[in-house]
C-alpha cells in the first residue's frame, strides 16, 4: 500500500512493532470518530494489550482489527531461526481472537476461507462498531523486510 497517503494509512515499523498497534489504532478512531480504523496486528502483538478490546467496547470506537494469527511471535521467530537459536519462547498456541473479542462484547469471526473476505468486508461496512477478524497465518511465511535483514544462508556447496 505505498501509494496511499499518509493520512490514510500508516506503517509502523513495517514488521515488528510487536503491542503498539491496538494503542494507534485506538488514538486514530479517537480522533476520527465519523471513520472506521482498520487495524492489521500479529497475534502476538494483540496480546500484548488484549484487554484494550474493553476500552474499544467502552468507548464505541469503530475498530476492525485482523489479527494475522501464527502462533508465534512472527518477527522474532523468523530472526532465531534465521540464527540458528532455539524458537521454543517464540512460539505458542493459536489463541481463538475471535472467541476473545465476543468476550470482550465485539463481533469477532475466524476466516477459514478468503473467499468469504469480500461479504464480511461488506456486512461490516453496513454495520460498523467494532469487531476482531481472526485469520490463521503460517508461521513460514516471511515479510519483505525480514527477507531483506535475514536472507537464506548459503547451503554447503551452493551459492548464496
Amino acid at each position: 500500500m505505498p501509494s496511499r497517503p499518509q493520512e490514510r494509512f500508516l506503517t509502523i515499523r513495517e514488521f515488528g512493532a510487536i503491542g503498539n498497534g491496538i494503542s494507534f489504532a485506538m488514538g486514530v478512531a479517537a480522533a476520527r470518530p465519523d471513520s472506521t480504523v482498520v487495524l492489521f496486528d500479529g497475534d502476538g502483538s494483540l496480546l500484548m494489550h488484549v484487554q484494550e478490546l474493553e476500552t474499544i467496547r467502552r468507548h464505541g470506537l469503530d475498530i476492525l482489527i485482523v489479527v494475522m494469527n501464527d502462533g508465534a511471535y512472527g518477527s522474532e521467530i523468523h530472526k532465531l531461526r534465521a540464527t540458528g537459536m532455539s524458537e521454543e519462547g517464540a512460539v505458542f498456541e493459536r489463541t481463538d481472537f475471535a472467541a476473545l473479542a465476543r468476550g470482550f462484547g465485539l463481533g469477532g469471526e475466524t476466516v477459514s476461507d478468503l473467499s468469504e473476505l469480500p461479504e464480511m468486508v461488506s456486512r461490516f461496512a453496513k454495520t460498523g462498531g467494532a469487531a476482531v477478524w481472526d485469520i490463521p497465518v503460517s508461521d513460514r511465511v516471511l515479510s519483505s523486510a525480514m527477507r531483506g535483514a535475514y536472507p537464506p544462508k548459503a547451503r554447503e556447496g551452493t551459492a548464496s
